[in-house]
């Protein structure tokens, strides 16, 4: 093994893209001589492998590998994270990110405080200001350190150390399969089956493992066409840390107050009540759990009909500032969900009003899909990433009939219409089956539900749940504004 952090490139067809992430690299300080070593998978990519041979490493020794068959993003990454074994420590960054000058003596400093830590599941270089999964702004609370710990995997600038990687492999040797009914978000098991970082998400989640961020970024992430980004977008472009630091300032996990979750909630947030509630707590402050984490209390910004103990206001930022200097208001819920009352602090909405937020998500429905079709994206593409073959669709209205318009003549299949009122009068619509919810029960070949009443998406979402909890449910509404936020057409 390597006594020094070798820095592990993972390139495939994006030239320009990787051109400009290894002139981040050499124009960045190192105080020792440091293996580079690029690996390329295979396809139609020569031009990729010709600016790797040509570049010029000016700070140690340069491999370059190309794969001898097409791997595709997981496996590629899990075979530059088994690179740990000829290394030591690995930093990998993919072609379309960019560096911090200071992000090696960061890496270094950081591998060396934590390498003992078996809570430890790996070394961040990126600083996210972004919460995937409520599609939100996120701001990490500060303390008197430059790092924070995230339940989450980081996958645009991560470092690994021997034993970390090992850990890893070990335990994913043996789960190459994430249920359907994980605790983890669902937006992260949706991914497709490309994405390492899912089974990573999992392996933290069951291993009681974090990840080291900083606060100040030492990567960042150009979003450039590729695997996962249909078109481009700057919407995980942050700041880069731009001065130096001889001795950064590091913290042990059981001594911060500071720990986040995968769903990026503080769960520090417990030790604001008295040990009753402390012990039996679920932190929702994005209001993007689902209900079946709940526990008997609840501290959330959703508006639910739960016995409210106390409640809060939401100005301050980051949002869990607010509970901690006890701001009071009506935005954040302390919720009793063992005792059911009507949430008088909810807006009652009256026939004429549900009439107008039906039409208003209808329209910002329909202006969102017309977006992605002027920008030439399909909803096809979005199922296609994820790994979703099989879906059926809630809903034989005419959203329900535009979706399955969109997926005709695709390798996307629709197996059923699912609609209680139609199924009454007619077995079929363009020759697919419509059945009843109640035939969800025991149903295996439904594939994931994609509802199209998306107004009523968490009464149905419940419904369905009751019949069958192994299904996997999604809104048309979410799906189009998750692309929309990827591709920065919002």
């Amino acid at each position: 093994m390597d006594s020094n952090c070798a820095i592990v490139v993972v390139a495939y067809n994006r030239v320009n893209s990787l051109i400009r992430l290894l002139d981040s690299l050499n124009r960045s300080f190192y105080q020792e001589e440091v293996t580079l070593h690029i690996s390329i998978d295979a396809g139609d990519n020569k031009d990729v492998l010709e600016a790797a041979n040509l570049f010029v490493w000016k700070h140690g020794r340069k491999v370059v590998i190309y794969q001898e068959q097409n791997l595709g993003l997981r496996n590629h990454v899990i075979a530059c994270g088994n690179l740990t074994e000829k290394y030591g420590s690995i930093i990998l960054l993919e072609d379309d990110l960019f560096v911090s000058p200071y992000f090696y003596e960061y890496t270094k400093q950081a591998i060396e405080y934590y390498k003992d830590d078996d809570s430890i599941a790996g070394i961040a270089l990126y600083s996210p200001r972004f919460n995937e999964t409520a599609k939100e702004e996120f701001y990490s609370l500060k303390q008197n350190s430059d790092v924070y710990f995230m339940q989450l995997p980081c996958s645009w600038g991560q470092a690994w150390t021997h034993s970390q990687w090992n850990s890893f492999k070990s335990w994913y040797n043996k789960n190459e399969k994430i249920n359907d009914n994980s605790e983890i978000p669902q937006n992260i098991i949706s991914w497709p089956e490309t994405s390492w970082k899912k089974y990573f998400a999992q392996y933290m989640l069951d291993q009681d493992k974090y990840f080291v961020y900083p606060y100040e970024s030492f990567s960042t992430n150009f979003g450039e066409p590729g695997t996962h980004f249909m078109i481009k977008t700057n919407l995980f472009q942050v700041p880069l840390q731009s001065y130096s630091s001889s001795c950064f300032n590091f913290i042990k996990r059981e001594e911060t107050a500071l720990i986040y979750d995968m769903y990026h909630e503080n769960n520090i947030l417990c030790r604001y009540f008295d040990k009753e509630i402390s012990r039996n707590i679920t932190i929702d402050l994005y209001g993007s759990k689902n209900s079946k984490v709940y526990r008997r209390y609840l501290l959330s910004s959703r508006q639910l009909n739960y016995k409210i103990l106390q409640s809060f206001d939401d100005s301050l930022v980051p949002h869990e500032l607010n509970i901690i200097y006890n701001i009071l208001g009506h935005k954040i819920f302390l919720y009793d969900t063992s005792q059911v009352e009507v949430n008088h602090f909810a807006k009652v909405s009256t026939k004429s009003e549900n009439y107008l937020m039906r039409f208003k998500n209808y329209y910002e429905l329909l202006n969102g899909w017309m977006k992605l079709k002027n920008n030439n994206i399909s909803l096809r593409d979005y199922f296609k990433l994820r790994g979703i073959n099989t879906i059926s669709i809630y809903g034989a209205g005419e959203l329900g009939k535009r979706l399955y318009e969109e997926m005709k003549d695709s390798s996307i299949e629709v197996r059923y219409f699912i609609d209680n009122s139609l199924s009454k009068t007619q077995t079929s619509l363009h020759r697919i089956p419509i059945i009843d919810v109640l035939d969800l029960k025991d149903n295996q070949s439904i594939g994931t539900v994609v509802i199209t009443v998306t107004y009523e998406f968490d009464l149905i979402c419940e419904n369905i749940n009751k019949i069958n909890k192994n299904i996997n449910i999604l809104s048309l509404d979410k799906i189009i504004r998750e692309i929309e936020n990827i591709n920065n057409l919002c």
